[in-house]
């Protein structure tokens, strides 16, 4: 019991420290979109500066660093866990990975964010999986993979 709940607070402090980083990944996106538009438009003087803005942008957008972190983090608080999937279905490393995320209830846009992929591709992912589980479209993926 204490190691479930143990195991639970891990879960949710890597789930605020992933959405956090979503926001300031989105937040940052989003500030290089209109600085990259105001340097077309400003005059010569400002765009040196805001070029430098803009690089300065770029470094926040760059936290692959911070995701292997996490992936490392998420990877040994579910082991167990991936040792049950086996128990399942046969999954591929990427696929026991993105269970792991579902698990944690997380869209499949945030688990894009998180993989550095398409948000089509987490649907596929997800949809794979389902489909390797044998679940039925009635059943409720995060639900199932809470309950292993």
């Amino acid at each position: 019991m204490f190691l479930e709940k143990q195991l639970d607070f891990k879960n949710k402090d890597i789930t605020t420290l992933t959405l956090d980083i979503i926001r300031k990944n989105d937040f940052s996106e989003k500030l290089k979109t209109y600085l990259s538009e105001l340097e077309v438009i400003l005059p010569k003087k400002f765009q040196a500066k805001i070029r430098e803005v803009i690089m300065f942008t770029q470094s926040h957008l760059t936290i692959n660093e911070e995701l292997s972190k996490l992936q490392v983090n998420i990877d040994e608080i579910n082991q167990a866990f991936y040792d049950k999937l086996d128990t399942v279905a046969k999954l591929s490393p990427s696929e026991k990975q993105i269970c792991g995320l579902i698990r944690l209830n997380l869209s499949n846009k945030e688990i894009a964010l998180i993989r550095n992929t398409t948000t089509d591709s987490a649907k596929v992912f997800r949809y794979r999986i389902r489909k390797k589980m044998r679940l039925n479209r009635e059943e409720n993926i995060v639900d199932f993979l809470k309950n292993l």
